[in-house]
């Protein structure tokens, strides 16, 4: 098959070490223990139904092409991190893996979106407990090796789509966060999902100018950054905005917020209206 869509600057956005492995990784616990052999046929027959994702990364000239893969997809009985696009996972982009109680599915980000993990996560859970359990379960919504996939399933959102080209410019100077050690520190913040839609549709935001707001004030709550400005990076999934069709190569952009202190003087409402408009 013909090399399939480009992948911009890949290694700047979304680049995977072992030590600093950027992929989406769902983690799926079951009441139960994993019956390995059968997680690991039903990765393979999942599979069968998503060629398009059995991919391999590759430098043509100055730039990141997707091609196809015929190597194993690797799938592991532990959920130790690998390197995605290495020997460890036979240069595909995604692998599998389940220890215990626990499944684990490893995608590269670039290779699809949310949109696209959920359909192949359904897929692999409906032939692991059909086969386990010897029961018949609903196939509504479910993609299944032998349908037609669907045209939205290859389809590119900007094939049909004229964009200007960008001018880049250099990022204005920002404060960095004075830290005690040399690493990077990472911090996990948890929130009721409900209460977040509600909250955000309450005061007419949306949710990632919300989280970009928390997060502004959690970092000024808990380091003296004076009158200085910060600045958020958030990445939007730009699809459903330009009205496009499913695609499993998801269209990121992104924006810079810019805050200073006296904008979290405004209530939220206010802030989140002013964010929006920038």
């Amino acid at each position: 098959m013909e090399e399939r869509s480009k992948v911009e600057e890949c290694r700047l956005f979304y680049g995977s070490t072992r030590k600093n492995p950027m992929v989406m990784r769902f983690e799926i616990k079951l009441n139960e223990d994993i019956d390995f052999p059968c997680f690991e046929a039903a990765v393979k027959t999942a599979l069968k139904r998503y060629p398009y994702f059995r991919l391999a990364l590759s430098k043509i000239g100055d730039d990141y092409y997707f091609t196809d893969n015929d190597r194993e997809v690797v799938v592991t009985p532990h959920n130790d991190l690998l390197e995605i696009n290495s020997e460890s996972t036979n240069f595909h982009q995604l692998y599998f893996s389940a220890e215990k109680d626990t499944i684990v599915v490893n995608i590269f980000h670039a290779l699809t979106d949310g949109d696209g993990a959920y359909a192949l996560i359904k897929t692999l859970l409906y032939y692991y407990f059909s086969d386990k359990h010897k029961i018949s379960l609903s196939k509504d919504n479910i993609r299944l090796y032998g349908d037609p996939p669907n045209e939205e399933e290859y389809l590119n959102p900007l094939s049909k789509i004229t964009l200007p080209t960008p001018k880049r410019r250099e990022l204005d100077p920002i404060y960095q966060i004075p830290s005690s050690s040399s690493l990077p520190s990472l911090y996990h913040i948890r929130f009721d999902e409900a209460s977040f839609i509600t909250k955000t549709r309450g005061i007419g935001a949306t949710p990632n100018v919300l989280m970009a707001i928390m997060l502004d004030k959690a970092i000024r709550d808990s380091f003296d950054v004076g009158e200085q400005k910060s600045r958020t990076v958030v990445c939007v999934n730009e699809r459903k905005a330009l009205k496009a069709p499913l695609a499993h190569q998801s269209f990121v952009g992104g924006a810079l917020l810019d805050f200073s202190s006296n904008d979290h003087r405004l209530d939220l409402s206010s802030l989140s209206q002013k964010v929006r408009a920038c």
